[in-house]
């Protein structure tokens, strides 16, 4: 029942097929991927070994990319938009 309401309220939100407004180079796929699946910085930059400025840099630049002022607006926009279903070919392989 819950589970029911909660598709529910989601389902709207999420599209059937991926609208990518952008071409994302790899670690910046890579940071998106992470970051929409609830990763710290931190978490991220040990995932993909590089420092953690390195990915608040990354962030930054994706920020930037969406048109968008903070990381909560960013992943909102980005999931909105079907990055969710974007996977690094790093993460496929």
């Amino acid at each position: 029942e819950d589970k029911t309401r909660f598709s529910e309220l989601i389902t709207p939100h999420l599209p059937e097929t991926p609208n990518y407004q952008f071409t994302l180079t790899n670690p910046d796929k890579a940071t998106l991927y992470y970051l929409l699946r609830g990763a710290t910085i931190e978490q991220i930059a040990t995932h993909v070994s590089r420092s953690h400025y390195t990915i608040k840099d990354r962030v930054e630049r994706l920020k930037q990319i969406f048109a968008c002022d903070t990381k909560p607006e960013l992943i909102r926009k980005a999931i909105k938009q079907g990055y969710m279903n974007l996977i690094p070919e790093h993460i496929k392989a």
